[in-house]
Parts: C-alpha cells; structure tokens; sequence
C-alpha cells in the first residue's frame, strides 16, 4: 500500500480539525481517524516532546505523514473543532481556552465525566477550568445521540465505562439495578505510553494484576445513576477490553 501525502478528502470538508496531544496512543488514533474521513480535514496535530517529527514515523500503522508541531494556544490555524488528548488534570486548561475561542472540543481525559465537583477531586484533584465544569456532553452517542448534536464540549468516556454503562444502561433506565459489580480487563496501551515496570514485558507476560485502583475505578469515571463496584485490572495483551458485569435487580414498578 502507497503512502497518501495528502487526505483524501471527498468535496469540501465539513469541518477543519486539530488534534492535541497527538503523539500519545489516543490522540494518534484520533489523528488516523480524521485522517482518513472523507469529509473531515485535519489542520494539525501537536506534540510537544515530538514535535517536528511525522505522526507515521512514530506510528508507521497510522500512515498520517503530517508534522507534529507544538500548540501554540495564542497563534492557532483556522480550525473548527479541536480533540484533546491530554492526561486527566491537564485537558482542561487547554480545554477552556479552546472554547473561548469558539473551538469545538472532544476532551478525552476525564476532565468533564462528572457532574459533581467533590467526586471529581477525590480522584483526580482540583479542577482546571471550574468555569466550565460540568457542561461537557458525555460523548456516549448510543444513550445522548440528541444532545451530542448541539455539544459544545464532549467528554469522551474512556473504555471501563463505555463497555459498563452500555451493557447496563437498558436495565438502569427501567430502575431495574440495584447493586452492580464490574469486573474488568484492559490491555497495556490503556496504561498510556509513559512506562515504568509494571508494563515491561517480564512484568505482564503470563500475568494479570489490579491496576491503579485508586484512580481508575469505573463507578467512579461512569457512575450516572448506580453505584458500581469495579476491580479494574491489566492484562498481557495490547488492545484487549474485557469486561463482565453482574447485577442484582430490583422488582419492577408497577405500571
């Protein structure tokens, strides 16, 4: 298969993208998927310890021969939206000031999961943008199709709740839960790709172990409307997201 050096594009594009963050796993993918859309065109897409480097030299399965570049909030190109690929605590800086330039955004960290402040600083500290926490679209579309039409801000689910809530979402919006117990597996890429022994090949071979328990649980990243409780653990593969939940449900209401 030949390298494409320009996006094929189809007609003119619905709207023009930048990607930030792009050099790490999730928002290297995003860049693939604007990439090869035929009817978005994507602008740019920034790094700050790669810059200058091509996004297909880092990930050569992308195919994406653009230039990394740094992201410069005072000097942006003409983009429409902006999806950001930034750790959790860190996306939403960058996040407001996207906005106040009338850029859409598609926030991938878990900056706007939650709806209540408290929650949020117990697991991730305090927030970057208070002005505007809480008015992200939770970026489900099987559950808030309408409501991602006219979203300003998305927030992304991550993979633990995506598999959860949609595999209990029927049942919860009949008040059908009662206790829900998730237990879940996810490959090393949902680690990031920053390293350390946990995720060298000697440590995960053969091996399954809880992962940063404290910091990841799924009820406290997706819970809406029930209390789960998750055992969140990584297993010895790349991409695998395994989950099985179990739940105990209440009698129906009459009607």
């Amino acid at each position: 298969m030949s390298e494409l050096s320009s996006q094929p594009l189809v007609g003119k594009p619905a709207a023009r993208v930048l990607v930030a963050g792009a050099s790490w796993y999730t928002g290297a993918l995003a860049a693939d998927i604007i990439w090869r859309h035929p009817r978005l065109e994507l602008v740019a897409a920034t790094s700050r310890s790669d810059a200058g480097k091509r996004l297909n030299a880092i990930y050569p399965r992308y195919r994406v021969p653009i230039e990394l570049t740094e992201l410069n909030l005072e000097d942006l190109p003409d983009v429409d939206a902006a999806i950001v690929a930034y750790p959790h605590g860190a996306a939403a800086p960058t996040d407001a000031a996207l906005r106040a330039q009338g850029i859409l955004v598609v926030d991938l960290s878990a900056d706007f999961r939650l709806r209540d402040r408290e929650t949020y600083e117990r697991w991730y500290g305090e927030h970057g943008a208070p002005e505007l926490f809480g008015s992200g679209v939770y970026g489900l579309s099987e559950l808030y199709r309408e409501e991602l039409r006219e979203a300003k801000l998305v927030a992304t689910p991550g993979c633990y709740p995506t598999a959860s809530v949609l595999a209990l979402a029927p049942l919860a919006e009949q008040g059908l839960l009662s206790e829900v117990f998730v237990a879940a597996m996810q490959g090393t890429s949902g680690y990031g790709r920053s390293s350390d022994d946990l995720v060298h090949f000697s440590g995960m071979t053969e091996n399954a172990f809880p992962t940063r328990p404290r910091g990841t649980g799924t009820g406290r990243r997706s819970s809406r409307s029930w209390p789960p409780s998750a055992v969140p653990r990584r297993s010895p593969s790349c991409r695998t997201c395994c989950r099985s939940t179990r739940a105990s449900s209440r009698p129906a209401s009459p009607r």
